[in-house]
C-alpha cells in the first residue's frame, strides 16, 4: 500500500535498497512462492494450511516491488476489494485507510523485495479469500497487479522462533536501543487501533534524528539527504502480525511510521512514530 504523502514519495525515491543480500539467500523448499514478473503476480493460489506459513515473495523485475498481502472480511468480493483498494490508492488519507481496513480486508504483512531479489516472510493464515498485490516501489503512479488466493483448512504451521518481538502502537514503536547486526527474523505485531509500518533510515555519519525530519519536512528543498535507506517493516493492520527477514548492518537507524492517522491526516511520525536505535 504506497502512500501518496509527499514525504513517502521522497523517501522511495532517494531509497537505496539495502535488502540485496536476500537475492542470494538460499531458502528451504516448501515455502509458499509469490512472484512478480512480466505478466504479473503469479504463484499459488489454492493453499489447503494455516497457521504462519512460510511465503517466499519473488520479484522477476528490475526494479524494487512492494508486496501487500491482503485478506478479504467474510462475504467481500473481489469487486468491493477493487472498490476500497482503488479508494485508498487514489486519496491516501486516515480515514479512507480505517474504513478500508475496517469494512474491507487486512494487511497482514508483504515487504519491499530488491529486483532479482526474494524475500522470506512468514504471514498468519486463516480460511478465506486473500488477494496478493505487487507494485513497482516509490513510482508515483504505480501499476497494481493482483493475485486471488484461497486458504482452506489444512496442516497449521507453528510460529518461527523470532530474534525480536517489535510492537508497532499508536504512536510509538519499542525498538530495544542496540540491536545485533546481520540476518534476523522479526515477529512485528500491531498492537495499536490502526495501521502501521516503518520505514527505517541509516544515519549518515555525524547526523542526527533531526536532521532527518528536517529534511522529510522540507520536501524538495531538502537537498542531500542525511540517511540512506536502511530496509522496512511492512503495512500491518490493527491486531494483525507477520515475521519478517531482515539484515542490517552496523549504524545508527531511525524508524518512521508514515501512514495517515484516522483523524488529522497527519503522518504517525508528526504524532510521535519515530524511534532511533543503534546496530552494532
Amino acid at each position: 500500500m504506497t502512500t501518496r504523502s509527499r514525504w513517502y514519495r521522497k523517501v522511495l525515491v532517494a531509497a537505496t535498497l539495502v535488502a540485496a543480500w536476500l537475492t542470494a539467500t538460499a531458502f528451504a523448499a516448501g515455502a509458499i512462492t509469490w512472484t512478480i514478473g512480466a505478466d504479473g503476480v503469479t504463484g499459488d493460489t489454492a493453499i489447503a494450511g494455516t497457521g504462519f506459513q512460510a511465503v517466499d515473495l519473488v520479484n522477476g523485475l528490475d526494479a524494487p516491488q512492494e508486496f501487500d498481502v491482503f485478506h478479504l472480511h467474510d462475504g467481500v468480493s473481489m469487486a468491493d476489494f477493487q472498490k476500497g483498494y482503488d479508494a485508498v490508492s487514489q486519496t491516501f488519507s486516515g480515514a479512507v485507510v480505517a474504513a478500508f481496513t475496517k469494512d474491507t480486508a487486512d494487511v497482514i504483512g508483504g515487504g519491499v523485495v530488491a529486483p532479482s531479489g526474494t524475500q522470506r516472510v512468514y504471514v498468519d493464515l486463516k480460511p478465506g479469500n486473500y488477494v496478493v498485490n505487487a507494485q513497482e516501489a516509490g513510482s508515483d503512479t504505480p501499476t497494481p497487479h493482483l493475485l486471488i488466493v484461497t486458504v482452506s483448512d489444512g496442516p497449521s504451521a507453528t510460529a518461527p522462533a523470532a530474534d525480536l518481538e517489535l510492537h508497532l502502537a499508536d504512536f510509538e514503536f519499542d525498538f530495544p536501543d542496540t540491536l545485533p547486526a546481520g540476518p534476523q527474523l522479526w515477529h512485528v505485531q500491531n498492537t495499536g487501533a490502526q495501521t502501521h509500518h516503518a520505514v527505517l533510515f541509516k544515519l549518515l555519519p555525524g547526523k542526527t534524528q533531526d536532521d532527518l525530519m528536517a529534511w522529510l519536512a522540507a520536501g524538495d528543498a531538502g537537498g542531500p539527504p542525511p540517511a540512506e535507506d536502511g530496509g522496512s517493516v511492512a503495512v500491518v493492520s490493527a491486531d494483525q502480525s507477520y515475521y519478517a527477514s531482515m539484515d542490517l548492518t552496523p549504524g545508527t537507524y531511525v524508524a518512521v511510521c508514515f501512514m495517515p492517522d484516522a483523524t488529522t491526516d497527519q503522518p504517525h511520525a508528526m504524532k510521535g512514530m519515530v524511534q532511533t536505535f543503534t546496530v552494532l
